[in-house]
């Protein structure tokens, strides 16, 4: 596989794909690993992830120059990424002395009379994890930092477009004084034979998917009876009431809207701006935008990078021409030029048509106004997918009714839309994901208990 620089296409990467006899060894090798970690002492792991954690900050500017070229993310934001990276290993280093089990009485009943129990964690098995292109740095790390940190081995598919940065950090963990085979990649582009023998495979325990609803749905079927991970793409809303810091939450807004938007699964798409703060919302937004710099995502100054490939920039310009077609007023950008797609504001979309709910590609976000909490909320309710929500107000009493009614399992109120800390229990609600995310919650989510109960 050739990996291209995607800002100047020329030749950046290149590795072998994994054929299907490697990846039936990969298969053995991750069972004998898992095996080797379950008999491995808790203070080794820790020094392990607290190592890897180092490894990362001591190559930091050469993984976030890695990051901005096989994504195209500015390198500033890959820096982001990068550290966000090293925090994975460093939660899940402290995360291991918290996990220790309990002991209960069982005396709650009749039948449990002079009995007690203690559970402990186990590991649940080799885990599979298909990664995409979003954020491959980071959604690996956490992935990863939280399966050893629980013992238990993983296999990695890594996006066909950006295979660099998880080979890399196979090496780190190698490096990092893991057990053999811990990690190790399969680097395979799309869903051929070796990829079908890993998802059908009964020696993989977990599987962790990262991508569209189509494909998580079809590895299900495929997979068997395992342990499922998924995290579904989608877009989420921004809330900004007349009460708000409105040039607060036009620079936080901005930022999530344009900057980070290309290069995550999650992005902010839709805002929805109180009528009578509406047209100054708007203009404040059109005013930082026009101060954006595009370009190559390798020059420090550069805020918006080109998208992860010419098709997927098509696809983000076919969408905006949609529409324009429906009535819909372009009020910055719009335009394309090969995989560099400007930031585009767009109004006069109609909240009940099936472009305002449906997931766009790349820097470009949908604005309109509303004249009531009640149908705020309910606008934002109707999109299929969301893993958060955000509010912009000085009324907590205004926040926390949105709260309450806001059909998301995470709120953020008066900050980044898109500011998920790792530490928090970034939970499923059936719109995007099947698990808890966070270093800790993940590691709950892959771990098994083993009760013993005694009787006195």
């Amino acid at each position: 596989m050739i990996i291209r620089n995607k800002f100047t296409d020329s030749r950046f990467y290149e590795v072998k794909e994994t054929s299907l006899p490697e990846s039936r060894e990969m298969i053995r090798h991750s069972v004998n690993a898992h095996h080797s970690l379950e008999e491995y002492p808790g203070f080794k792991l820790q020094e392990n992830l607290l190592e890897a954690a180092d490894i990362i900050s001591r190559e930091a500017s050469i993984l976030a120059e890695m990051l901005a070229q096989e994504t195209g993310k500015p390198v500033k934001l890959a820096m982001d990424e990068v550290l966000r990276s090293q925090d994975a290993f460093r939660i899940a280093a402290a995360e291991i002395l918290k996990s220790n089990g309990e002991t209960r009485r069982l005396d709650t009943s009749p039948s449990g009379l002079n009995r007690i129990t203690y559970s402990v964690p186990i590991p649940l098995g080799p885990m599979l994890y298909i990664a995409s292109y979003f954020s491959p740095l980071f959604s690996t790390s956490a992935m990863t930092a939280s399966a050893l940190a629980v013992r238990d081995s993983v296999i990695v598919k890594p996006s066909s477009l950006t295979p660099a940065t998880t080979d890399r950090l196979q090496k780190i963990i190698s490096e990092a004084g893991f057990p053999g085979n811990s990690m190790q990649v399969a680097r395979t582009s799309g869903f051929g034979n070796v990829t079908k023998f890993l998802v059908e495979s009964r020696e993989i325990k977990i599987l962790g998917f990262s991508g569209k609803w189509e494909t998580a749905t079809r590895i299900a079927a495929m997979g068997g009876l395992k342990k499922y991970m998924m995290e579904i793409f989608g877009n989420f809303p921004a809330i900004v009431w007349d009460d708000a810091d409105l040039d607060m939450a036009a620079e936080q807004i901005a930022r999530s809207a344009f900057l980070t938007s290309t290069y995550t699964g999650h992005h902010l798409q839709r805002i929805l701006v109180h009528q009578d703060s509406y047209e100054y919302l708007k203009n404040r937004l059109m005013e930082i935008v026009s101060h954006f710099r595009v370009g190559d995502p390798m020059d420090p100054e550069t805020d918006v990078g080109p998208m992860i490939s010419i098709d997927e920039a098509k696809s983000a310009e076919d969408f905006v021409s949609v529409a324009r077609s429906l009535g819909g007023n372009i009020l910055s950008g719009g335009t394309r030029t090969d995989s560099l797609m400007m930031p585009t504001l767009i109004e006069n979309i109609d909240t009940s048509s099936y472009i305002w709910n449906n997931d766009v590609p790349g820097p470009v976000t949908m604005i309109a106004p509303v004249s009531s909490m009640s149908q705020a909320i309910k606008i934002a309710n109707d999109a299929p997918t969301g893993i958060s929500a955000s509010i912009f107000t000085s009324d907590m009493n205004t926040a926390f009714f949105a709260s309450e009614k806001l059909a998301f399992p995470t709120l953020i109120i008066n900050d980044f839309p898109d500011y998920l800390p790792d530490s928090i229990p970034i939970s499923g609600s059936g719109k995007n994901w099947t698990y808890r995310h966070g270093v800790r919650y993940l590691m709950d989510e892959m771990s098994g208990v083993r009760e013993t109960v005694i009787k006195r």
